[in-house]
């Protein structure tokens, strides 16, 4: 795997604490199955398809004008 280590680190990381990963050129087809495994795991946490607290409070303001 082409893919430099740390920075997989860092996207694998970014995903799990849902902060947006840095969009970085994949070195090859294993870095990008690497990175589609992360964003699965992630996709996979326990409230993932929930809205964020952000979203809502958005929307509630939005509802109250």
């Amino acid at each position: 795997m082409n893919d430099d280590p740390e920075q997989l680190d860092k996207h694998v990381e970014d995903l799990l604490q849902d902060r947006k990963p840095e969009r970085t050129p994949l070195g090859d087809e294993d870095a990008l199955r690497a990175r589609q495994t992360a964003a699965t795991l992630r996709a996979a946490k326990p409230g993932a398809g929930l809205p964020s607290k952000e979203f809502l409070e958005r929307m509630q303001g939005s509802i109250k004008q």
